[in-house]
């Protein structure tokens, strides 16, 4: 497949793919033959990168500084580990984190209450009706690691 056989329209910038109806989680794909000769489907975005810039190094990703998985604009592409995606992804406000979860059982104030706090974990799993290892994660800073 060549590049010209990608039907796109332009927004805000976005090169948006619509030669191509968008997966489950909203990327286009493709199917392509790879260098064993394999067909074998592939995200337009990244075989859009690969065309403009080059192969894609074991273990990076192509990720989208605009958001948009059906974006096919190289200048929204760039390689990061999938560490720096979900980074990047925090740093915008995309996930749903904390209270923004919607299976969160605590609150920022009650994290933090729980960091401070001189009580067992077993004894502070009781006082927020949680289990102990969710105590234990959020001491060590595994869950709400965003709270302060």
């Amino acid at each position: 497949m060549r590049r010209n056989e990608i039907d796109f329209i332009e927004q805000n910038g976005c090169l948006i793919c619509v030669s191509h109806n968008p997966d489950y989680k909203g990327y286009v794909r493709i199917r392509r033959k790879n260098h064993t000769g394999s067909d074998k489907p592939i995200g337009v975005h990244r075989f859009i990168y690969e065309e403009c810039f080059g192969d894609i190094p074991d273990g990076l990703m192509v990720c989208h500084k605009c958001d948009n998985p059906t974006c096919i604009n190289p200048e929204h592409l760039f390689l990061g580990t999938c560490k720096d995606n979900m980074k990047d992804c925090s740093q915008k406000g995309r996930t749903l984190c904390g209270e923004r979860g919607t299976a969160h059982k605590l609150t920022e104030k009650q994290v933090r209450e729980i960091r401070i706090s001189n009580l067992s974990q077993t004894k502070l799993a009781v006082k927020y009706n949680v289990s102990q290892a969710a105590i234990w994660y959020i001491i060590r800073r595994r869950n709400w690691a965003h709270v302060i």
